[in-house]
């Protein structure tokens, strides 16, 4: 368990003086440590908790600990001083005598200290600034830079900087000329890879791709329908009508509560013999709300099918079909498929697809990633390579191995992948948190997830 205290100097009077920006400071506070995971230990102590003792936690607690410390110096006008301890262990103590007696061994104000129980889980983070001799605690100051979570590592390590200029080029031809193909293929050694060069050529910063754009599949799972329901975002339905004119605003109110059960319960509830026909209906009347209000945004509203060989042979059909009403009704809509193969099917669904390929990363390039994402590793080139290699020249894999290697994560079944490994290491609140997050994105595909699954032998319709 990790802790944050943080104490204000004559707060009793504070309050008496700047009842307002006290209690707005006290506010943004308690903000703040809640939306990083912390909670009040007990009501009236400025005593926060955060559970597990992982790595990812320790880095986020000591985010939070930085942020804190830099809206108290906001407020620092109408403070006498203030003091932030981060600490952890204690389960057995009495935590308020515990950190109101540190508090007053604090021989300087509006610091942040770090007590001797969790300064080897932070030290690469930390500079220290000052320490009285007996003292428990340590003055220090955060190596921002050095704080890279898994999500940020994973980000910059997928980053292909050689290959984004040239890829903006090719990509702004084939999007605004008009004599292009409405289909382009970007075929790579991994399609994560594609789609973490995708989100930088297309400067995708509002994350639109993950919340309009991209439709994936739900490999060897039975439900035909899946990957055209979770295509549908809920969260926009209820914006849908004031994108439309009014011509198409009567046919929508009385399609959308259809498009809404449909996509938020499995569908075969709601089956009924016209329900193709009225969900492409009510699909292109969601699409024009979607094009609509993406026009406002620079990333282009490309549609994007990643893996199109992985659909299953039912759920393709129902694809094809909707991609060739959208050529119809939309002749300017432009179609991106992510894959590992340069050949497929549905991508020749809307006219022949114009070809570009992702080429792997050389192995100087591999090596000077490796050393800037994860510094604190030091692999031989030999080996690094090696894994590289082994797992056929895909940087999601090199990464995970290099991850598993950073929290010491090891197992000892050789039929999981390094992506499998990471997962199989973590608690069972995780887990269930990750079971819960929308498939295919920052760190883990559908896939990955389901095969994590069934070497627990949870069967898929039970994830699901």
């Amino acid at each position: 368990m990790f802790y944050i205290y943080y104490r204000l100097e004559n707060k009793k009077q504070l309050n008496q003086l700047y009842p307002r920006k006290i209690e707005n400071l006290e506010k943004r506070v308690l903000s703040l440590i809640n939306s990083a995971g912390g909670s009040r230990l007990i009501e009236e102590e400025d005593i926060f908790q955060f559970a597990a003792l992982y790595r990812e936690t320790a880095i986020n607690v000591l985010g939070c600990a930085d942020s804190l410390k830099g809206l108290l110096d906001e407020f620092r006008q109408y403070l006498a001083g203030y003091s932030i301890i981060l600490s952890s262990g204690h389960e057995q103590d009495d935590l308020i005598a515990h950190f109101h007696n540190l508090s007053l061994t604090v021989p300087e104000e509006n610091r942040l200290w770090v007590e001797d129980s969790c300064r080897d889980k932070f030290a690469e983070y930390l500079e220290e600034s000052g320490r009285e001799e007996y003292s428990r605690l340590s003055a220090v100051q955060i190596k921002v830079d050095k704080m890279l979570s898994v999500e940020e590592r994973y980000r910059r390590f997928l980053k292909r900087e050689d290959l984004i200029p040239g890829l903006k080029k090719d990509m702004n031809q084939w999007l605004y000329r008009q004599e292009e193909s409405s289909s382009l293929v970007l075929d790579s050694p991994c399609s994560e890879e594609g789609l973490s060069v995708l989100r930088s050529v297309l400067e995708d910063n509002n994350h639109l791709i993950e919340d309009f754009l991209l439709i994936e599949p739900a490999q060897e799972f039975w439900d035909p329908w899946y990957p055209l329901c979770r295509f549908i975002n809920l969260d926009f339905l209820d914006q849908v009508d004031q994108y439309l004119s009014l011509d198409d605003l009567n046919d929508w109110n009385a399609d959308k509560d259809f498009l809404k059960n449909v996509s938020s319960a499995d569908w075969y509830i709601h089956y009924y013999d016209q329900m193709e026909i009225d969900f492409f209906k009510a699909f292109l009347l969601y699409w024009k709300g979607c094009l609509k209000k993406l026009d406002t945004y620079p990333t282009p509203p490309v549609l994007i099918i990643r893996n199109p060989e992985l659909f299953t042979e039912d759920s393709a059909v129902l694809l094809g079909k909707l991609l060739e009403i959208l050529s119809e009704k939309f002749p300017s809509q432009k179609f991106l498929f992510l894959s590992d193969h340069s050949d497929n099917e549905l991508a020749a669904t809307t006219g022949k697809p114009r070809q570009l390929s992702i080429t792997p990363l050389s192995e100087q390039d591999v090596r000077l990633k490796a050393a800037d994402v994860f510094p604190e590793l030091k692999p031989s080139p030999d080996e690094l390579l090696k894994v590289y290699n082994q797992g056929g020249s895909i940087l999601v894999n090199l990464f995970y191995f290099l991850q598993n290697r950073l929290e010491g994560i090891s197992h000892s079944r050789e039929d999981l992948d390094a992506p499998s490994a990471y997962l199989y290491g973590r608690d069972k609140c995780s887990l269930e948190i990750l079971a819960l997050c929308r498939p295919g994105r920052f760190c883990f595909t559908r896939d990955q997830i389901a095969r994590f699954f069934h070497f627990r032998g949870i069967s898929i319709p039970e994830v699901e």
